[in-house]
C-alpha cells in the first residue's frame, strides 16, 4: 500500500500485486533447494521488481492503459506461478528464512517492523525529496508537468517499478509466514490495497494522497478482517 499510494499520487495503477507476490513465493520455493534460500529470495525479488518494471513499459512507453496493462500482467504472473508449481503448494523449510515472518526485533513482529520501515521510507521520499513532490504534480496535471520539463514517464517508471519491487517484499514475508508457496496465494490482494489507499484519502484521479492516510485506511481494513475473524464469522459473511 506504501508504494501503489505513490503509484496513485502520480496517476498510475497497479492491478498486479496479489499475482506478483505469489509469483515471489513460487519462485523461493522451486529454486530454493537448488540455489539456497537466500540467493532464491534475492531471485524472487529481482523477479517480482521485473514484473513491476513490464508494467512500467506498458504503461509508460507503449502507451497502454493502465488498468489494461497491469490485468495483463495480472494474468500472466498468475500463469506463470501456476505453470512452475503445476497448480500444487511448496512447502518452505528454512529456520532462517521463517524468521522473517515469525521473528521479533525488541517485541515488534518482523511483518511489523518491515512495514513500519516502508511507510517511514516513503513518507520521506513523499514529503522531502523532488521526486515525491513532483509525484503530486505529475499527477494533477501530467501535461502541464510534461510542458513544466518534468520527466513524466521517467517519474511514473519507477513508481511502477517500486511497486513490483513491493509486491515481491510482500511475497517474501508471507512465504516465510506460511512456511510454503502457493499458486492462488493473495488473490484479489491488489482490490484490498486499493480500498486501503483509497479510504486513506488517495485520489483515484491521481494529484493527492496522503502515507498517514493510507496507514489508515490499512488499519481499519486489518482491524474489520482480525474482528471477524475472531468473532468466528463465516467467511461468505466476512466477504
Amino acid at each position: 500500500a506504501v508504494f501503489m499510494t505513490m503509484l496513485m499520487i502520480g496517476g498510475g495503477l497497479d492491478l498486479s500485486v496479489g499475482a506478483a507476490l505469489a509469483l515471489t513465493g513460487m519462485v523461493i520455493a522451486v529454486t530454493m533447494n537448488t540455489i539456497g534460500i537466500w540467493p532464491a529470495v534475492a531471485l524472487a525479488l529481482v523477479i517480482g521488481t521485473l514484473v513491476g518494471v513490464a508494467n512500467a513499459l506498458l504503461v509508460t512507453q507503449a502507451g497502454i492503459n493502465a488498468v489494461i496493462a497491469t490485468l495483463g500482467t495480472l494474468y500472466v504472473a498468475r500463469g506463470l506461478a501456476l505453470v512452475i508449481s503445476e497448480g500444487l503448494t511448496k512447502p518452505v523449510f528454512d529456520e532462517r528464512f521463517a524468521w522473517l515472518g515469525s521473528g521479533t526485533v525488541l517485541g515488534i513482529p518482523m511483518p511489523v517492523v518491515v512495514a513500519l520501515l516502508l511507510f517511514a521510507i516513503g513518507f520521506v521520499v513523499m514529503n522531502h525529496t523532488t521526486y515525491g513532490r513532483a509525484l503530486f504534480m505529475v499527477g494533477g496535471n501530467a501535461e502541464a508537468s510534461y510542458l513544466a520539463a518534468l520527466p513524466v514517464k521517467r517519474y511514473r517508471f519507477v513508481a511502477y517499478t517500486l511497486s513490483g519491487f513491493s509486491a515481491a517484499l510482500a511475497g517474501v514475508i508471507l512465504t516465510a509466514r506460511l512456511y510454503a508457496a502457493a499458486p492462488q496465494a493473495a488473490t484479489g490482494l491488489e482490490f484490498s490495497v486499493i480500498a486501503a489507499v483509497v479510504l486513506g484519502g488517495t485520489s483515484l484521479a491521481g494529484g493527492k494522497g496522503t502515507l498517514l492516510g493510507t496507514a489508515l485506511g490499512v488499519l481499519i481494513l486489518g482491524t474489520l478482517n482480525n474482528g471477524m475473524t475472531l468473532l468466528s464469522l463465516s467467511s461468505d459473511y466476512q466477504q
